[in-house]
């Protein structure tokens, strides 16, 4: 998501920064993944938390920006746009896949191909792969899914923003996130993984429309050193669980998670302390990998475990990684090139 010109000037600055970062978390992780080596492996528990950085800024910025009791014109017309937005790149890159694995693996039978089509779509796949068919380098996939739950919420949270107060926010938060480890401990996992995204993304919505960052009782350093103490206790705790082989549900789809999200928050303040210090500076790269950010998570699972896939095929990992960032950002910027255009074709 680009930011706009007026919150340019309300030093948004390290959002792009931190947006770049999470983007080639996103690639490292996954990386990570496909590495033989324990340790390797183990580094994607870091790494992960790439995607709880984008959601937490997508929160944030629409909070900021709902600010403004105009914005938007039309809620409806907004979400038109969203939809737009993030299925275009997200539909190319699906039938571009689905190609290279009827090309390179098998042909893809009506049945599959229909099965396919109703999956990805409507964007259920995360939820009908068992049940249909996967398929190869899609696995990522479900992050747009989420995206699209995120902007529906988002979207009825516009619309009925005059019933927020600082009195009962925080409250109703309290009682979602109990909700969702009720759901995720004793119910279904995956539906616990979706509601605590929702639900953070709500939170950072909502921390920036109500403006608890003027707050300055404390100065954005000491907040800084209170947020790294409890980030590394929380990790520490997590660390320790792990060399133990805790494999209990409240720690693998409750604890981590929890986590993830105190440790995005972090790199997100960090990166505000920065902006504020006036150590970021404004940069036409940074401009450009911010922009082109979505499209890259998009399509750099193709060549780690898609059907262009790279890893395994030049036996040195780290060349291989080189490889596949060079090639997920020369991917990324052509994707963006021809959504840009296939957008203005269909607002005419």
């Amino acid at each position: 998501m680009k930011v706009s010109n007026e919150m340019n000037k309300a030093n948004v600055l390290f959002i792009f920064y931190t947006r770049v970062l999470a983007m080639f978390f996103v690639i490292i992780v996954h990386l990570c993944q496909e590495n033989g080596n324990v340790l390797v492996r183990a580094c994607a528990q870091f790494f992960i938390t790439g995607v709880t950085i984008f959601i937490i800024l997508t929160g944030y910025l629409y909070g900021i920006k709902a600010r403004d009791i105009c914005y938007p014109e039309n809620v409806f017309i907004w979400l038109k746009n969203r939809a737009k937005r993030i299925l275009i790149p997200y539909y190319i890159t699906v039938v571009f896949t689905l190609l290279m694995n009827a090309i390179i693996y098998d042909s893809v039978s009506v049945k599959r191909m229909f099965s396919y089509i109703l999956m990805f779509f409507i964007c259920i796949q995360d939820f009908c792969g068992q049940f249909f068919y996967s398929m190869q380098g899609t696995g990522h996939l479900w992050y747009v899914t989420m995206l699209w739950l995120i902007y529906i919420c988002i979207a009825f949270m516009l619309k009925r923003r005059s019933i927020y107060t600082k009195n009962n926010i925080w409250i109703g938060l309290g009682v979602l996130y109990i909700f969702q480890i009720t759901v995720t401990v004793f119910i279904q996992p995956k539906v616990g993984r979706y509601l605590f995204y929702i639900i953070l993304c709500m939170t950072a919505y909502l921390y920036a429309y109500i403006g608890n960052d003027k707050n300055r009782r404390y100065s954005i350093k000491k907040k800084w050193v209170l947020l790294t103490l409890v980030t590394m206790i929380m990790w520490g705790v997590r660390l320790y669980l792990w060399f133990k082989g805790c494999n209990t549900k409240f720690y693998n789809n409750v604890y981590t998670y929890y986590s993830q999200a105190v440790l995005s928050v972090w790199f997100i303040y960090t990166f505000y302390w920065l902006d504020n210090l006036k150590l970021l500076n404004e940069s036409r790269i940074i401009t450009r990998l911010n922009n082109i950010s979505y499209e890259v998570f998009l399509v750099h699972y193709l060549y780690i475990n898609g059907a262009l896939k790279i890893i395994g095929c030049l036996n040195n990992f780290i060349i291989e990684s080189l490889l596949i960032v060079a090639l997920s950002l020369i991917t990324g910027n052509i994707l963006t090139y021809i959504s840009n255009f296939l957008s203005t074709k269909l607002n005419k």
